[in-house]
Parts: structure tokens; C-alpha cells; sequence
């Protein structure tokens, strides 16, 4: 119960207040529970250590004010203004700051347990060390908070706005985080088990380390969230989830039916990352895929990131869409290198585009004619190999490698049946042909061991059909259609700086000038324009 002396030397001001704590010093118990002091004001004053439990501080001007060590359990305190106030390991269980002013307050140490805090401006506010389990946050605003190894057990953020916020070995076990904004936030090793997750935006989302046992994730949209295997997804509960959110709105169901959900099980057997899976970045092409746009700019992104080890690790064909996973290190920043090398591959790709339209007009081929018997081949087989098989038994050889890296596109442009004719006679040109497929026996022995073999035998066919006396020129283009072949995926499986080393470029140049030196249309080996 508050102490009347000291009651009346509170009425006295703050300046004689502090004048009066400065001469007795802070080891005088002062009591001031359940004192009204609603709309007072209190710029400045020292209220250190003092009981304040069950006080109304309501609408209390209390900037700059020093309530370090204080116990405020169960005070009241809605739209007090309190920017720039220490309460440094304060008491404030039970406490109800709703709309009160915290900017760049310090609560290093505070116990929040069980506060209310809706409506809160949070910006700049330091909450080291602060116990804010059972907290209710909703409505709030988080700007420039650091809301990192806090104990948040129990709190209630709904519809919170978390972006951005680092939230780093935060523990939320069976907090209330339905339709809280997590895009781009830093959850690594936070404790969600249990949590309400449900509605919740975690797009790209850092869960790397993170516990989400048991946690809800019920219509939660996960587009580019980051997990591993060190994220810990079992007992999760999620009837379905979204991988897209456009503009505010999720979309991309799984399950697509509307009318379906997962199994008991099913949502951690689907999304449980394997061993490294924490390490990859999934390319997500919807339209098809141009494969010399496509390794023109991941040689680039791979230059402006050297240290990270970027290399392909799959492939895949979904649906109507080409999937690309990349490999990195555990600590690359995945979202800051898929960005780039999206926004490098769309502006290589126009360069390209133009490139293939001014070819097409030299060739006398009418663009939109062209582009009307463009047809985008999606590979069904996720393995490469299988892939370098479909492309060089399947396809007519019509790959130009000619100014690419090391493939060509995956597009073709519909030219009828065949092309080219028998060959007749290659005259001096005899030496010219020996010398390059030495040369590309050479340059062969930089490929990975899995392809070197393959390709070996594959000049050798190649040189075999070339000595015929009636040389089937279509059967010589699928040879060097699927050196191309080789030469592309070699470099993919190769990774990192292999994969663009000089001998691969060179013996895909090579091929190419092969095709030119046996008077083959170049439209053996000639890319294709991107599916518009």
C-alpha cells in the first residue's frame, strides 16, 4: 500500500524527488503500490526500485524516466509515454501497456510475463535478456527490434508484423503466431514447438536448427522458407499450406483439391529436408527453360560468389514448370543468390531472344511463324544422364553452340522431319576433320568420370560413320548432338569453376565448327528461341 510520506514528497515535483533520492540514495524501501497518478507528469523522474505494483500509470508522461529494478507487476499503464525509459530488469508481470509510448526504451532483463502490449510501437526498443512468455502482442508494430533469445513462451503475436525481425534461438513454444508475418525473418534455432502457426506468412523464413514439433502450420504459405535437415518438423499438424503469396494473397494449395488435406504424417514425410537439402535453392522456371541463359548467368552469379560453392544438384521436370536445385553452403545467404541469378537470367534471356530473332530473319524465317511452331520440350527424367540420353536419341540435332558457354536451349524451333543431306565428299577438308576430333578426344579427358566414357565412345562412333562411303548425315548430327549434350550436363555435374572451365568451352566450340567443316546445316546443333 503506497506510503503516504513519501506520497507527498512525490506531489512535490520530480525535481525535489530526485533531489530527494539523490541524498537518501536507493536504499530506502519505497512503497507507492496502488497509487494513482493517471495523466501525471513524470519526465525525468527516478522512480528506481521502487514498489509500484497495482499503480495506475495510465496516460503518465514518463519520458526519460528511471525505472530500473522497479516492480510494476499488475500496474497499469495504457497509453503511457515512456520513450527513452530504462526498466531494466523491472517486474512487470502482469502489466498492462497497452498503447503505451515505448519507443527506444530499454527493458534489458525486464520480466513482461503475462503483459498485455497490444498496439505497441516497438522500434529501437532493447528487449535483451526480457521474459516476454505468455506476452500479448497483437497489433503491434516491431520495426528495429531484436527480438533474438527472448523467452516469448506462451505469447500471443497474432497478426503480428514480424518481417524482418531477427528471432534467433527466440523461445515461442506454444505461442499464438496465427496470421503473424514472418516474411524474410530470422527464426534459426527458435523453439516453435507447439506453436500456432496457422494462416502464418513465412515466406523465406530462416528456420534452419528450428523445433517445430507439434507446431500448427494450417494454411500457412512457405514460399521459399528456408529449411534443413536440422529443422525439426515432426508431429507438425497441417491440413494444407500454400506455396506462393502474391500481393497479400497465398495461393498454390497442396493438396491442390480444395476438399483434400494431408494425412497424419504426411506434411513432415513431404517437407522434411534430407541430409544437405538445408543447403540447396530450388529454380523454379514456369515457362520452360533457355539452358544457354540459364549458364551464362549462373557463371556469373557463381563469379560474384566465389566462397559459397555454388553447383547444380538436380534437375527435374513438375508439371508444366522446370525445376533447377542448386547446392550452397549451409551459411549462404540462399535468398540474396536466387534473386540475382533470376533477375540475371531474365536480362540475359532478353539479350538472347533478340539474338535468335535476328538469326531467324537472316535465314529467311518469319518471327511470328517461327514463334508459332515453338514448342518447349520438358524433360520427364530427373537424373542427367537420362536427360543427356532423351535430348541425343529423341531429339533431331539442333543445338547451336556457337557464342554459348556450354548448351544450348531446351526449345526447338519445328523445321520439319530432317534436315541436311548425304555427304558426298570432304576433299581437303579430310585433315581439318582428323584434327578436330583429336582435339576433342583431348578436351574430353577434363570431363567428370561418369561422362568421359561416354563421350569417348561417342567420337569414335562419330569418326566411324564420318569414314562411310555414304555418310548418314542425320545420324552424324545425333553424334554431335549429343557431344553437346555431355558437354552441358558435364558442366553442371562438375560444379562451381569447373563447371565453366576453358577446356568444356573450347570442346563445345569445337563441336560446332566440326559441324561447319562437314558442310552441315548449323541447325544441327542450332538453339532454340524460349517459349513466349
Amino acid at each position: 500500500m503506497v506510503d503516504n510520506a513519501h506520497h507527498a514528497l512525490l506531489l512535490e515535483g520530480v525535481k525535489s524527488w530526485n533531489t530527494w533520492r539523490t541524498k537518501t540514495g536507493e536504499s530506502t524501501e519505497i512503497d507507492l503500490s496502488g497509487i494513482d497518478l493517471d495523466s501525471a507528469n513524470l519526465h525525468g523522474i527516478n522512480l528506481s526500485h521502487v514498489n509500484l505494483t497495482s499503480a495506475n500509470l495510465s496516460r503518465t508522461y514518463l519520458r526519460d524516466a528511471n525505472l530500473t529494478g522497479s516492480n510494476l507487476s499488475s500496474a497499469r499503464l495504457c497509453d503511457a509515454s515512456l520513450p527513452g525509459a530504462s526498466l531494466n530488469d523491472a517486474t512487470l508481470t502482469c502489466a498492462n501497456l497497452d498503447g503505451a509510448i515505448l519507443v527506444s526504451a530499454d527493458f534489458t532483463g525486464a520480466d513482461l510475463s503475462g503483459a498485455r502490449l497490444t498496439g505497441i510501437d516497438f522500434k529501437n526498443v532493447n528487449l535483451m535478456d526480457a521474459n516476454l512468455s505468455g506476452v500479448n502482442l497483437v497489433e503491434t508494430l516491431h520495426r528495429d527490434v531484436n527480438f533474438s533469445r527472448l523467452n516469448m513462451r506462451g505469447a500471443v503475436l497474432r497478426d503480428s508484423e514480424l518481417a524482418w525481425i531477427p528471432l534467433i534461438a527466440t523461445d515461442l513454444r506454444g505461442a499464438d503466431l496465427r496470421g503473424v508475418d514472418f516474411t524474410s525473418a530470422d527464426l534459426t534455432a527458435a523453439d516453435l514447438s507447439y506453436a500456432d502457426l496457422s494462416g502464418a506468412n513465412l515466406m523465406r523464413a530462416r528456420l534452419l536448427f528450428a523445433n517445430l514439433t507439434g507446431a500448427n502450420l494450417t494454411g500457412a504459405c512457405i514460399e521459399d522458407w528456408q529449411v534443413g535437415s536440422s529443422t525439426n518438423l515432426e508431429k507438425v499438424n497441417c491440413d494444407y499450406i500454400f506455396r506462393t503469396n502474391g500481393e497479400g494473397t497465398f495461393s498454390k494449395r497442396l493438396p491442390i483439391n480444395s476438399e483434400s488435406c494431408f494425412a497424419l504424417g504426411e506434411f513432415g514425410q513431404r517437407f522434411q529436408i534430407l541430409e544437405s537439402a538445408s543447403e540447396t535453392i530450388d529454380l523454379t522456371f514456369e515457362r520452360g527453360l533457355d539452358w544457354q541463359a540459364f549458364f551464362e548467368s549462373f557463371r556469373e552469379v557463381c563469379s560474384h560468389h566465389p566462397s559459397d560453392n555454388i553447383s547444380v544438384r538436380a534437375m527435374e521436370r513438375k508439371g508444366e514448370a522446370f525445376v533447377i536445385q542448386l547446392e550452397t553452403l549451409s551459411d549462404t545467404d540462399r535468398a540474396a543468390i536466387e534473386s540475382e541469378l533470376k533477375q540475371t537470367y531474365s536480362s540475359r534471356l532478353a539479350v538472347l531472344e533478340t539474338q535468335y530473332e535476328e538469326r531467324l530473319k537472316l535465314q529467311g524465317i518469319q518471327i511470328e511463324g517461327a514463334r508459332r511452331t515453338i514448342e518447349v520440350e520438358k524433360q520427364e527424367k530427373i537424373s542427367l544422364v537420362e536427360i543427356i540420353k532423351t535430348m541425343a536419341e529423341n531429339q533431331g540435332p539442333k543445338y547451336d553452340m556457337r557464342g554459348a558457354q556450354f548448351a544450348g536451349g531446351i526449345a526447338e524451333i519445328v523445321q520439319g522431319d530432317q534436315v541436311g543431306g548425304t555427304i558426298n565428299n570432304y576433299g581437303a577438308k579430310l585433315e581439318d576433320i582428323t584434327q578436330l576430333l583429336s582435339t576433342l578426344r583431348e578436351q574430353a579427358q577434363t570431363f567428370p568420370d561418369e561422362y568421359r566414357d561416354n563421350v569417348l565412345d561417342t567420337i569414335d562412333d562419330l569418326e566411324m560413320d564420318i569414314k562411310k562411303d555414304s555418310p548418314d548425315s542425320n545420324k552424324i548430327g545425333r553424334r554431335l548432338k549429343r557431344l553437346v549434350a555431355a558437354a552441358s550436363a558435364a558442366g553442371v555435374i562438375a560444379g562451381g569453376a569447373a563447371t565453366f572451365s576453358s577446356d568444356m568451352k573450347d570442346f563445345a566450340s569445337n563441336v560446332v565448327e566440326l559441324t561447319e567443316v562437314l558442310d552441315l546445316p548449323i541447325e544441327f546443333v542450332q538453339p532454340h528461341l524460349p517459349d513466349k
